[in-house]
């Protein structure tokens, strides 16, 4: 009875946690506006340490 008990809160809280994760990575996918002007200010600011690698064609 108390294993059945706690199963359900452990299936409720992964529930949750998954919950959570999924919303988290909605927001995280998201489009970012302007994204293309703010890599190229990036750029000229923090040329030494912003790495591209691929991402733009230099």
């Amino acid at each position: 009875m108390i294993a059945k008990a706690l199963l359900q809160v452990n299936l409720r809280f992964f529930n949750l946690i998954y919950c959570a994760i999924q919303k988290i990575t909605e927001k995280c996918i998201a489009p970012l506006q302007n994204w293309a002007l703010t890599i190229s200010q990036l750029d000229v600011y923090f040329e030494a340490r912003l790495q591209l690698g691929s991402m733009f064609n230099r």
